[in-house]
């Protein structure tokens, strides 16, 4: 086998893990699920916005994380990149729209 690569959609990742969790808390609160626990889900819920905004301030950080181990075998990462140069150790570089990409599986 060689490298697989698949386009990653953020949004739809994004929006079907929030769908997710919140047909999670409906099936929760048929069952045991306190209106106070829901209520706390929904709320961290409501943070995540904010989380992302934050994550996404620590450019840098994950740019040097990236370069520590884009060369390592076996590993796993999701990434969004306007340059397809950026990954020249795989085959036929990466899309421009990002993607996910396995190194030797």
């Amino acid at each position: 086998m060689g490298i697989k690569v698949g386009v990653a959609s953020t949004k739809s990742f994004t929006s079907q893990l929030t769908i997710l969790t919140l047909m999670t808390l409906l099936i929760g609160r048929r069952r045991d699920l306190s209106y106070e626990e829901g209520h706390e889900i929904l709320r961290a819920l409501e943070k995540v916005p904010e989380q992302i905004r934050e994550i996404l301030k620590q450019a840098g950080k994950v740019r040097e994380f990236a370069e520590k181990y884009c060369h390592s075998d076996h590993f796993l990462w999701a990434h969004r990149s306007q340059r397809p140069s950026m990954w020249p150790h795989l085959s036929g570089g990466c899309s421009a729209r990002g993607g996910i990409e396995h190194a030797k599986i």
